[in-house]
């Protein structure tokens, strides 16, 4: 029996704001390690960070100054449309390495809605 692999695309748009952009980078790793999907950026001018699955949006928030990104809500939000995180991510979230334990915990917590 032929396994069928369907490919996910997510997009992460965000808005050009100073900073923002090594953020959505640092995003678009994590997600992409942790799902084993294609990510995109999009700059958009006058737009909010939001994070679309396969052309729908499943997350969106504003950016104010300190540029906080909600990556513990973004990747319940992907868990919560049934998908799955990878066994082992390569690479981990900002300033974490693969090696933490207890964000591999958190990880699976989050998706298992623990």
């Amino acid at each position: 029996m032929r396994e069928e692999h369907v490919q996910i695309q997510i997009t992460v748009v965000y808005p050009p704001l100073k900073g923002c952009i090594l953020k959505a980078y640092n995003l678009q790793q994590l997600l992409g390690a942790s799902f084993g999907a294609a990510v995109e950026l999009e700059e958009r001018i006058g737009e909010q960070l939001s994070v679309s699955l396969n052309g729908a949006t499943i997350y969106s928030q504003s950016i104010d100054e300190n540029l906080h990104i909600d990556t513990e809500r973004i990747i319940k939000a992907l868990c919560e449309c049934n998908i799955a995180l990878k066994e082992t991510p390569e690479l981990a979230a900002e300033g974490e390495t693969d090696d933490d334990p207890e964000h591999r915990r958190w990880l699976n917590s989050v998706c298992s809605g623990e």
